[in-house]
């Protein structure tokens, strides 16, 4: 799937991070149907890798992963700042999980009950600074004199190098962070976190921003809650009025797929249009559930509910199955000198019936239905007759990515 494209709508989406973050291994799995286990032999990233991903069509996702290496790092938020997160729609930043977090966490559930947050939490901070993508406050640069080529951003870039920019406003995270020499590492994620989002809101400031705490499989299951909700703290922190979305990940499960397919619906620009549809589809059909995936990654592009469900992360697990299955019949047709053409899967069960279809050009369908005496030929005939109109519809969309 990856190649270069020159036509359709490209769309700038950085990925970003520290070095052995996993970024290459989620965008291998997502885009060139690697498997987990095979991202091991990956290298990593040299400075930039440039990407032209066809997505539904004419959607053309336009990916720079960013090698993670403290020089690249530094690189990125002085020389090739602008060059590098001007015209961006999405800016995809990965912190890789720390054990040390947990460390953390217990340490700041005691800074908490010494210095209630809401009481003093910003009551130590230096002076306010130059304003950046929030109301965050920074340690005041040197300043300018007349006629000096050493210009407030740079000596603001050159701080951070040395550790005087301030990311944090939470006084208790910040001295938790700072005071504990086993958390070097994670002050030092904070602070590139802390200039990414900051160089996107100078150059990009419309951009969608996605955390993912990834590697989330590293942890005990028992910690794993708690080692979220300090990262919920340090990015709400860091971030402050910029919408973040944090999401954690691991290339293990379906955890994966869910956080690519939100990050991915964000730029489809008839999303809303396509979900209607997708509910009329579904009371067309009597289903209790109706899913649209992206044909080459399975990634869920638009769905409908019309029943509640326990299971958040139903259809990420359903894309990832699917995948795989699509990836075995792919090796054991080419065992056979074939090609594979996987195109339709139904199951049926005493409660419910599935059923997996090839739908549009780009896109593969999923119908769900709770009643069992509802006869497969009636519903595949619907999905028949709603291939159609789907193809129409993408048709008549004037700009955006098509089914």
């Amino acid at each position: 799937m990856a190649h270069h494209a020159h036509q359709g709508f490209s769309n700038k989406v950085l990925l970003m991070g520290r070095a052995g973050a996993g970024k290459s291994s989620m965008r291998s799995i997502i885009f060139a149907n690697y498997l987990a286990r095979e991202t091991r032999r990956q290298t990593p990233t040299n400075h930039i890798e440039h990407s032209h991903l066809r997505f539904l069509g004419n959607l053309v996702l336009s990916l720079w992963d960013c090698g993670g290496q403290d020089i690249f790092m530094e690189n990125y938020f002085e020389i090739q700042r602008e060059h590098i997160f001007r015209n961006t729609e999405v800016l995809i930043y990965v912190l890789e999980v720390r054990r040390s977090s947990l460390v953390a966490a217990a340490a700041l559930v005691s800074a908490d009950a010494r210095n209630p947050p809401g009481v003093s939490s910003q009551s130590s901070l230096p002076p306010a600074g130059p304003l950046c993508h929030s109301s965050r406050c920074r340690l005041s640069p040197p300043t300018e004199e007349p006629g000096s080529s050493y210009t407030q951003e740079a000596a603001r870039l050159e701080s951070t190098r040395a550790g005087g920019t301030e990311p944090f406003m939470d006084t208790n995270l910040r001295e938790t962070v700072q005071r504990d020499l086993r958390l070097k590492e994670l002050e030092k994620d904070a602070r590139y976190m802390s200039s990414a989002l900051d160089s996107i809101q100078a150059f990009s400031p419309t951009a969608q921003v996605f955390v993912l705490v990834h590697k989330m499989d590293l942890l005990p299951p028992a910690d794993r809650e708690v080692a979220l909700r300090f990262y919920q703290r340090l990015v709400r922190d860091i971030a402050q009025e910029k919408p973040v979305e944090l999401l954690a990940t691991s290339i293990w499960d379906e955890t994966l797929f869910k956080a690519w397919s939100e990050i991915i619906v964000t730029l489809v620009p008839n999303a809303v249009e396509l979900e209607k549809h997708l509910g009329r589809l579904c009371e067309l059909c009597s289903a209790d559930e109706v899913v649209l995936f992206e044909k080459s990654t399975f990634l869920v592009v638009s769905r409908w509910s019309r029943k509640s469900h326990h299971d958040s992360h139903r259809f990420e697990k359903v894309s990832n199955i699917c995948k795989q299955f699509k990836l075995a019949c792919a090796k054991s047709q080419v065992r056979r000198g074939g090609r594979s053409n996987f195109s339709s899967f139904t199951a049926r069960t005493a409660t419910f019936s599935a059923f997996i279809e090839r739908f549009t050009r780009n896109t593969y369908i999923m119908i769900i239905i709770g009643d069992p005496a509802m006869e497969p030929a009636a519903t595949l005939s619907k999905i028949d007759r709603a291939r159609e109109y789907f193809a129409r519809f993408a048709e008549a969309v004037p700009v955006g990515p098509s089914l």
